[in-house]
């Protein structure tokens, strides 16, 4: 969803800026409103025993829409199964690999960690890499 937002709000930004410089020429004159996206930020989660939890700063009207993508600091290192709950609303459980379960250290104290909300599945899907990953040996 970052993408394909970011892609629409580019063209449509060349699109006002390009018929502004038309309408220049023109002799007319058009006031726009600018606005701007605060992109991708980073939240500082809380919550204990595998469960986190980040306040984003904008309503989500209680629903998190498909492909919502959150990138938090862990607070804990997981043990299991972990759930990720967004400005107080139900958990919903963080899979890798599209539907395995996170293991002991998946995600470890002060790691960054992006997920993306999988509304068909009802999950969120790590996208970050996975902290517990071996090194191999040389």
């Amino acid at each position: 969803m970052g993408l394909k937002l970011t892609f629409t709000i580019s063209f449509l930004y060349i699109f006002i800026n390009l018929f502004q410089k038309t309408m220049r020429k023109l002799g007319l004159f058009l006031i726009f409103i600018s606005f701007s996206s605060p992109g991708q930020i980073l939240l500082d989660a809380t919550g204990s025993a595998n469960n986190f939890s980040v306040n984003y700063p904008a309503n989500l009207n209680g629903t998190i829409p498909p492909g919502f993508t959150i990138t938090f600091r862990s607070n804990q290192n997981v043990t299991g199964q972990a759930f990720l709950s967004v400005n107080g609303s139900t958990p919903v459980e963080i899979m890798r690999n599209f539907n395995s379960g996170l293991t002991a250290n998946s995600i470890r104290m002060g790691q960054f960690v992006t997920v993306v909300y999988d509304n068909f599945n009802g999950i969120w899907q790590l996208m970050s890499a996975e902290a517990s990953v071996p090194i191999p040996s040389q």
